[in-house]
């Protein structure tokens, strides 16, 4: 572990609407430096209880990671980074489920994350987290919105067989009743499913 270095990072709001500025980085900055580094650097996803992300790489390359999060993204947000005093406690996040990876980080004996979690976005999962991010109305009494989603074939039920159909799950995921203008109840999940077609819908 002694050339891994292991940075803590969370993204502060700008003064834009919304958080846009941080997915156009997440997708476009983050993976390409992730895709460039393959081998030698990992992304592990915010949780749901504990928020921040963190970068885990080789430590020839702590300088450019640096750079990276340090500019001010096009909005002016911007974000925080904080050193990991000891790695492997993070790693055991990852293998512990606790964390989602994206990129690949190849540490001999250890392994973190998936060179196929670097597909590129389609444009329809791009509108639909944007979508979800937003809020939206779900029908004519409900109103969602999440921070973000990840897209899962699961079984389901049809006539007299049993098929898979993608259903999205959301991270802390809102979902407002209303009537006549006025909300009647506010239900708050860290995690939650919807059917991708509801959501389509």
């Amino acid at each position: 572990m002694q050339n891994v270095t292991a940075i803590r990072f969370r993204y502060k709001h700008g003064f834009g609407e919304g958080n846009f500025e941080s997915l156009s980085f997440y997708a476009e900055t983050l993976r390409g430096f992730l895709k460039r580094h393959m081998g030698k650097s990992v992304w592990l996803k915010g949780g749901v209880i504990e928020q921040p992300a963190y970068l885990i790489f080789d430590s020839s390359l702590k300088d450019e990671t640096v750079r990276m999060l340090s500019k001010q993204l096009e909005h002016g947000g911007f974000y925080t980074i904080e050193p990991v005093q000891k790695p492997s406690e993070i790693i055991k996040k990852y293998i512990g489920k606790e964390r989602v990876a994206v990129g690949y980080l190849n540490l001999g004996a250890t392994v973190l994350g998936n060179p196929e979690t670097l597909h590129e976005p389609s444009q329809e999962e791009v509108q639909l987290l944007k979508k979800i991010r937003e809020g939206f109305m779900l029908n004519d009494y409900i109103f969602i919105k999440a921070d973000d989603c990840e897209i899962k074939m699961v079984p389901r039920k049809e006539y007299h067989e049993t098929v898979e159909k993608p259903m999205a799950i959301l991270t802390n995921y809102t979902e407002m009743w209303l009537k006549n203008g006025k909300i009647l109840s506010v239900e708050k999940h860290g995690k939650f499913g919807l059917w991708l077609e509801a959501l389509n819908g």
